[in-house]
């Protein structure tokens, strides 16, 4: 398996998930400001326990 890199700019850090990302996935995920922007429905908390990191 490759390692997956990370890319940084001055503004933007991409990085793979992490198990410390979980609190803020949730927090947009779940909102309907956000829902109302994207494709897939809102999700409960129990909803990220699956999530393979």
């Amino acid at each position: 398996m490759s390692k997956i890199p990370i890319m940084k700019t001055e503004r933007l850090l991409l990085r793979p998930i992490t198990h410390g990302d979980l609190e803020a996935m949730y927090d947009y995920s779940s909102s309907e400001n956000v829902a109302r922007y994207v494709t897939y429905e809102l999700r409960g908390y129990k909803g990220f326990y699956g999530i393979n990191f």
